[in-house]
């Protein structure tokens, strides 16, 4: 089962996103609405915030043990918007760079989840 208790702390996304090409965020933003961009040893990827059906299936995912190491993967290939263009698609190019740096993928998921509004630090109120 995966442990969300260790999901990493986002970085600075604002500081992120001025990794990007002029313009792109903007670009971005308009098309996708929320985006996030994470810095990995391949270069630097944008995605947007999963919609509930997709994060329904992640999840679904998660609690299957013969598609949990596929979950994480899925999450990041659905929702990744940068880089690509019209020769390579976005998920081309996250797909090279994971055939290269594997771990790249909880580099990625990890600051995704969390902008999907995963909170392990919600106020909780308990009843006796």
């Amino acid at each position: 089962m995966s442990d969300f208790g260790n999901v990493l702390k986002m970085p600075n996304v604002t500081e992120l996103l001025n990794l990007l090409p002029p313009g792109v965020f903007d670009e971005l933003k308009a098309k996708h609405g929320d985006i996030i961009a994470v810095k990995t040893k391949a270069g630097v990827f944008a995605f947007r915030t999963a919609k509930r059906g997709e994060y329904a299936r992640f999840n679904d995912m998660l609690y299957n043990e013969k598609q949990r190491s596929k979950a994480s993967e899925f999450l990041i290939r659905t929702c990744v918007v940068y880089p690509g263009n019209e020769q390579v698609s976005s998920v081309a190019a996250l797909d090279a760079a994971i055939d290269r740096y594997p771990g790249i993928i909880v580099t990625c998921s990890n600051p995704l989840v969390e902008a999907c509004g995963l909170d392990t630090e919600a106020e909780v109120g308990k009843g006796d």
